[in-house]
């Protein structure tokens, strides 16, 4: 037996007329490699169970739609066919499905719970008089703050949310690998969703003074592991609750208390000194936009979610513009290329 692998000369179009040509490497198969292979017996009803037991383990998972965090003032338990945990949050009652940690409230008298932090979830129940399935909030996480004791720590460097800041989130994040859009996008005055229309960049334009933003519309909350400098000087000690602002990428954080920026990393194994040690309970909300000069001298937004351009790590050669391509203009051009090509 023969085993044939094709090698393709990508990129033989000096002219419009040459044609893709190819060589064919033919490789024979060692003794050795023959010897390697071994058949594979499988027995049919124990790969049934086993595929049963999969699709059951799957059914039975909890779905989950929507994750987040509110922080209020203790109302009252709510008891019913499930019980619930009520607080005022921003002048508003929200009610949760108590799944966890709700015990730690019922040992408190109301001045000690009086200010209470919810981590939840989002996921669905079945309804059993009725049989139907509702979306509820449950609890993941419940702390609280009183005379005696704090356990979590607000962040209040921003006025308010949604807040833009200059900067992208993730390793290599905001750099142009290629400086022309690949698509056509519409730009926007500002960096919001309902924000007008100011102009639009068509595909192959070239996309000048690009700059990276991130739109914070909700923070996170992490569980300090560790310390670090910073936080001792503070008096913050393993297990409080800060706030989460950006994502560095690499398990690489940037957390909050008060007006102070924290350096933090999840889950770190080692003592980092100036890095805090945490673990996420609820991750922050943000949205990646870039900022560029439209031909009319205006500066407008694009949502890094339309993927217009290449950067470090979606560059890719077959979405450069005809005339960019190491092949030559006329490459693309071609209906398939590889057409008869085996």
């Amino acid at each position: 037996m023969r085993v044939f692998f094709s090698f393709l000369l990508i990129c033989r179009m000096a002219s419009a007329d040459e044609q893709l040509k190819t060589e064919k490497i033919e490789l024979k198969k060692s003794e050795h490699i023959k010897n390697l292979i071994k058949p594979i017996s499988l027995d049919s009803s124990k790969l049934d169970s086993l595929l049963k037991t999969e699709l059951t383990q799957k059914d039975n998972e909890t779905k989950v739609f929507l994750t987040g965090s509110n922080t209020g003032s203790f109302l009252k338990f709510q008891l019913g066919d499930y019980k619930h945990i009520v607080i005022n949050s921003n002048g508003k009652e929200i009610s949760f499905l108590c799944s966890n940690e709700c015990e730690i409230l019922e040992k408190l008298n109301d001045k000690e719970k009086s200010e209470v932090l919810v981590i939840w979830r989002e996921v669905e129940k079945i309804v059993v008089q009725t049989n139907e399935k509702i979306k509820v909030k449950e609890t993941t996480h419940i702390f609280y703050n009183s005379d005696k004791k704090t356990s979590f720590y607000p962040c209040h460097r921003f006025k308010k949310l949604p807040h833009l800041e200059k900067g992208c989130e993730g390793e290599a994040c905001g750099i142009l690998k290629y400086d022309k859009a690949i698509k056509s996008v519409d730009v926007f005055e500002n960096a919001e969703n309902n924000s007008k229309t100011i102009g639009h960049i068509k595909k192959c334009q070239k996309i000048e003074r690009f700059e990276s933003y991130t739109l914070l519309s909700e923070l996170g909350w992490a569980e300090v592991l560790a310390p670090n400098r910073k936080l001792q000087k503070l008096g913050i000690q393993k297990g409080a609750i800060i706030q989460l602002t950006n994502s560095l990428g690499e398990g690489y954080l940037t957390a909050c208390l008060g007006d102070h920026k924290i350096d933090a990393f999840e889950q770190g194994t080692e003592q980092l000194g100036d890095i805090a040690n945490v673990k996420s309970l609820a991750h922050h909300k943000s949205e990646g936009w870039g900022k560029l000069k439209l031909p009319n001298k205006k500066h407008g937004f694009v949502p890094e979610r339309e993927n217009f351009y290449m950067g470090y790590y979606n560059y890719e050669p077959a979405l450069l513009c005809p005339e960019d391509h190491p092949c030559g203009p006329n490459f693309l051009k071609t209906e398939n290329p590889l057409k008869g090509v085996n």
